[in-house]
């Protein structure tokens, strides 16, 4: 927002006279580095530096430029004899490095001037320990709650009508932007499948992934593997199945493991072949360790068995 100048000391006076042809010098504050003003809100033209008084010595209006740093204001008269300077004269007047709203049920709205009517207010209010966002009407008058929050058992909740692209609270997520192939039995780390480890006041985490396969053979089968460092246990239950139309029940996959201990996976179709991974991870020294997904052919074979862009490995730590 652009800030309109107002002279600290109001009209210029020297000596108890007003004083014709006074300048004003704006410099980076506590600098010489010269700083422009602006004849107009627009900040289409510049004033000259410095700006000087009429006969009356009223200065007309200057225009401040809100993407500069502070000002430093110089105010001297016609001969260039320092009457008074200010350091610290804010560029943007609404700009502040902290906000305080002190009432029983603060709030402030937000207002996006060039937004579609009836869509561009917004409120954020804090209430009996609630802290909410909502949307408003142009004339204040209606509201529609977005999310709250309850500073007590810090639960979120969300609008029924609210459309979530993305969340993730308390855990983290890696995700396979390329796919990767492989042509060996070799349990091999994924370039993308890898975690450090949060930490957890609980020494207790809870482990999802979901795998995409495709091979154009029903030979290799795939060879999986979890593994993580430190002294912790971590168990898991794996869920595979074909999304072909042939599917059969010898392409169901089922089965508890500890962590570095491999299962395999027999196919009996080339279908895509999709692994659904839960269980858990306990144990202390497990902060900072790194969560890994191995993977591999069951059997060696010359038809590159893939694991799809978009399979993803998630940990999240259990707080409570």
């Amino acid at each position: 927002m652009t800030s309109l100048f107002t002279l600290p000391g109001q009209t210029p006076f020297k000596n108890g006279a007003i004083v014709p042809g006074a300048k004003l010098y704006f410099y980076q504050t506590t600098t010489s580095t010269p700083q422009n003003t602006y004849t107009t809100e627009a900040l289409s033209v510049a004033h000259a530096n410095p700006v000087i008084a009429d006969a009356n010595g009223l200065f007309p209006a200057i225009y401040l430029d809100p993407s500069l740093p502070s000002y430093r204001a110089t105010l001297t008269d016609a001969s260039d004899v320092l009457i008074q300077q200010w350091d610290g004269v804010p560029s943007n007047q609404s700009q502040a490095t902290s906000l305080r709203v002190v009432s029983t049920a603060p709030s402030v709205i937000l207002y996006d001037t060039d937004g579609t009517a009836n869509q561009r207010k917004y409120r954020i209010l804090v209430n009996s320990g609630a802290f909410t966002i909502a949307s408003l009407n142009d004339a204040e008058n209606s509201s529609t709650t977005i999310l709250s929050i309850d500073s007590a058992t810090g639960v979120l909740n969300l609008a029924s009508t609210a459309t979530v692209n993305s969340i993730d609270v308390g855990g983290t997520t890696v995700r396979k932007t390329s796919s990767t192939s492989r042509t060996n039995n070799t349990l091999t780390i994924d370039p993308d499948l890898q975690i450090v480890m949060p930490a957890s006041p609980k020494n207790l985490y809870r482990l999802e992934a979901m795998l995409m396969f495709q091979c154009g053979s029903t030979t290799p089968g795939t060879n999986l593997q979890i593994a993580i460092g430190g002294t912790g246990t971590c168990r898991y239950v794996v869920n595979g199945s074909s999304d072909g139309a042939t599917t059969t029940v010898a392409d169901a996959l089922n089965f508890a493991i500890t962590a570095g201990t491999s299962a395999n996976w027999t196919w009996t179709n080339t279908a895509r072949h999709i692994a659904h991974i839960e269980g858990y991870i306990l144990g202390p020294g497990i902060n900072g360790q790194t969560l890994a997904f191995y993977w591999s052919q069951a059997v060696t074979n010359a038809t590159a068995l893939t694991l799809d862009a978009g399979s993803f490995l998630r940990v999240q730590a259990i707080t409570s």
